[in-house]
């Protein structure tokens, strides 16, 4: 019955197994969660760059659709937006 219980000493005792696989487990987990902490960091500036892209896009088209009436109304013809061929 002592050797069970040198055995579970061991085991169970600082600088035992179970505290060795807690502490690489918990090793382990804090990296992960800094890996996890950085990627959420690199995906929120690529989304604000995202962002801005799509906002400089939308402000380009809407000068286009602007610069497109204005020829349209210099050449006379109306810019209803209607693209049917229905002649009605």
């Amino acid at each position: 019955m002592q050797s069970l219980n040198d055995y579970l000493t061991k085991l169970t005792s600082t600088g035992g197994v179970f505290q060795t696989e807690q502490s690489q487990a918990q090793a382990q987990n804090n990296d992960l969660a800094s890996q996890i902490a950085n990627q959420n960091q690199v995906l929120a500036q690529k989304q604000t760059a995202l962002q801005a892209q799509f906002t400089a896009m939308e402000v380009a088209l809407a000068k286009l659709n602007s610069q497109g009436g204005s020829l349209l109304s210099s050449l006379g013809i109306s810019n209803n937006n209607n693209n049917s061929s229905s002649g009605a």
